[in-house]
């Protein structure tokens, strides 16, 4: 795994902010844009863990700032997203370590440690039981990683 710099992965927004959808961006890396827009405006970070991308976004909204991870593959296709947050809760996105082979931990809001596993393969997928509270999926049923963490009451919303 490695971390890739702003020269290698670039964000462009496309449209505003609207008050039930994040705002959407296209990614390019190295000159090849993915086939897909995404959540998110700001690039946090992205990694690449073998021929795969790990990005981390945010919306850039004080006070209601979500983050939203997104795993695309070699094509640059999307394969699963998630997103943390919730209304009023504010979080600072700080990427502290990798562990090799596919595990990824981050602080974002909740004062917790998160962590992001990848997956060899897709697996089932429960939606409102497979993560934590305060992570939110499209329904689906499967996922290609796991998100683990244990945030503080800021993220106790019902799911």
């Amino acid at each position: 795994m490695k971390i890739l710099s702003d020269k290698d992965v670039s964000v462009k927004a496309v449209g505003e902010f609207a008050e039930k959808s994040s705002i959407q961006c296209k990614l390019t890396f190295k000159e090849k844009q993915a086939n897909v827009l995404v959540e998110g405006a700001v690039l946090e970070a992205c990694v690449q863990w073998k021929d795969h991308y790990l990005v981390f976004l945010t919306d850039d909204i004080p006070n209601e700032d979500m983050l939203h991870i997104h795993l695309l593959d070699e094509n640059l296709s999307l394969l699963d997203s998630a997103s943390i947050g919730s209304p009023y809760a504010t979080g600072n996105f700080r990427l502290f370590e990798m562990k090799e082979p596919d595990e990824v931990k981050f602080r974002f809001i909740g004062e917790a440690d998160w962590s992001v596993k990848l997956l060899q393969k897709k697996k089932l997928y429960i939606p409102f039981v497979s993560d934590p509270k305060g992570v939110f999926r499209k329904l689906k049923l499967h996922s290609y990683f796991e998100i683990s963490g244990d945030p503080r009451s800021e993220l106790a919303s019902p799911r």
